[in-house]
């Protein structure tokens, strides 16, 4: 079966070290605190495409939201257990 059409992260499988070495964990984070101001703390937030949770899943924990996050990299999904606290990780294709 052709490669590109078994990977259903559209790459990021492929790239998952890569990605989590050189994403910038400041990158977004204002975006998203500003946006989670309109949601009440303690409400339940799905993040797809969650990658390894740094940092958007974490910046959403740390303002008191239970975040499940989903994500179609089966190696994001193993490595995003380092330090973050979802409430849930599924892997999703």
């Amino acid at each position: 079966m052709n490669e590109s059409l078994q990977d259903k992260s559209n790459g990021y499988e492929a790239a998952a070290r890569q990605f989590m070495a050189s994403r910038n964990p400041q990158i977004g984070t204002h975006t998203v605190r500003e946006w989670s101001r309109g949601i009440a703390r303690g409400s339940t937030i799905l993040d797809l495409g969650c990658g390894h949770g740094v940092p958007i899943s974490q910046v959403l924990i740390d303002e008191g939201f239970d975040v499940y996050g989903v994500d179609a990299s089966p190696t994001l999904i193993a490595l995003n257990f380092s330090g973050v606290r979802l409430t849930e990780w599924l892997q999703w294709d």
